[in-house]
């Protein structure tokens, strides 16, 4: 019984001194962009990102979504895809698939989750 408790004794004195090498020195620090997720995106041409428009979820808050028309020339299908982009990206992330499924006759609407909107539409929704 002696030697549980002072294996216990001393787990518990390393997880306050592993405790306060964390307060005395900070957590981790930012992490950097990664460059496998980021600079695909670098050379994509935005110029032909449609303009938010706008909703208002059920607490009141605006959230901003893209439409993509079907592309001229195309056969419209009627029918719409939602496109939701990941964690680290916003709606215009989802632009180049948006123009490919136009091109395919689809409705595309990519939306802006919380938090991660363009600055525009920010500004936009504050107005």
């Amino acid at each position: 019984m002696k030697s549980f408790a002072l294996v216990i004794g001393i787990s518990a004195l390393c997880l306050m001194l592993v405790s306060a090498a964390a307060i005395r020195f900070g957590g981790p620090g930012p992490i950097a962009p990664l460059a496998s997720i980021n600079d695909p995106f670098a050379k994509v041409d935005h110029s032909a990102v449609p303009a938010p428009r706008f909703y208002t979820a059920r607490d009141g808050q605006q959230l901003a979504w893209l439409l993509y028309e079907p592309a001229a020339g195309t056969a419209p299908t009627g029918r719409r895809i939602v496109l939701v982009h990941g964690s680290s990206a916003r709606a215009r992330s989802m632009h180049v698939l948006a123009l490919a499924l136009t091109k395919a006759g689809f409705d595309v609407a990519a939306l802006d989750m919380r938090a991660r909107a363009m600055p525009a539409i920010v500004d936009a929704c504050r107005q």
